[in-house]
């Protein structure tokens, strides 16, 4: 029961993320093309990982750390623009 609960909340967690990266990439609007396409990045990786892990044995874990690490640095980037967004409109 408690590997059931587990996979349940990953695919909603999974699904949030790309949900949310598809959301803040289309607010984001034109003219920010290496934010799009880490976007993309971010996206690609939480469709094709996971792929990746049920078809190849023995490597699951790796790239479930790198999927892992694309979307803790999609976060802290956009944490980081949030912030910079922040100060200009202070400043304005």
């Amino acid at each position: 029961f408690e590997d059931f609960l587990h996979s349940v909340g990953a695919n909603l967690v999974g699904f949030s993320f790309t949900v949310g990266v598809l959301l803040v990439s289309l607010r984001r609007g034109p003219g920010h093309r290496w934010a799009q396409i880490y976007d993309g990045i971010a996206v690609g990786a939480a469709f094709v990982i996971p792929m990746i892990m049920f078809s190849v044995d023995g490597i699951a874990g790796v790239v479930q750390r790198t999927m892992f690490a694309i979307g803790y640095l999609w976060y802290g980037m956009e944490a980081i623009r949030s912030v910079g967004d922040s100060i200009k409109a202070e400043a304005a």
